[in-house]
């Protein structure tokens, strides 16, 4: 055996030079289109911005597992949305009491309608209380105005599946639009 395969490698950990150049193009390339993700997700730019970071370090972590089934931004997507959708559930709890404040608030201050800040929390808190597969299909239908063939070759599910997963989605909002407007009346859902 010679010497060389006894020392350790002296290659700096971390992506290779291409690998680099590969990031530093898909950056460039689509990160104001991940940001975009992550911030109608969050709803708060520096929170975005962390977000859009974190999903750049996990591309970079990722960058050998891409399949290249689909193209780099929908990968980048969809990881922008889960990592997202993990920020939300994390921060669950609290958002929780300082929603069922502000909705107390707003019943004393009107009793007509939800102003766009109330549905904004409507939504976040669904999407809290579903699964992140749930919250997954639902943005992709619901929010990009994906058909539901485009969600199922996306998240790789059969139609009955992706249509059990939004259903489950609309009885989770149709209960949180409920508490917050009482006596109000649904219209069939169009799934």
């Amino acid at each position: 055996m010679s010497t060389s395969q006894h020392l350790p490698s002296t290659r700096p950990p971390g992506p290779s030079q291409a690998d680099r150049q590969l990031l530093t193009e898909l950056y460039r390339t689509h990160g104001s289109r991940v940001y975009s993700r992550c911030l109608y997700l969050l709803r708060d730019k520096e929170e975005a911005r962390d977000a859009m970071q974190e999903v750049f370090i996990k591309v970079q972590k990722h960058l050998g597992e891409f399949r290249g089934d689909a193209s780099p931004l929908t990968w980048m997507t969809r990881i922008a949305t889960n990592h997202c959708l993990n920020v939300i559930r994390a921060k669950r709890a609290a958002w929780h009491d300082k929603y069922k404040r502000e909705v107390q608030g707003a019943e004393q201050a009107h009793t007509v309608g939800a102003t766009l800040k109330e549905n904004q929390q409507l939504l976040k808190l669904a999407l809290a209380r579903v699964e992140p597969e749930v919250a997954e299909a639902a943005i992709y239908y619901f929010v990009d105005d994906m058909t539901q063939a485009e969600v199922c070759q996306l998240v790789g599910l059969s139609a009955p599946t992706l249509r059990k997963r939004l259903r489950e989605f609309i009885d989770v909002a149709r209960a949180e639009i409920t508490k917050a407007v009482p006596g109000i009346e649904f219209q069939e859902a169009p799934i």
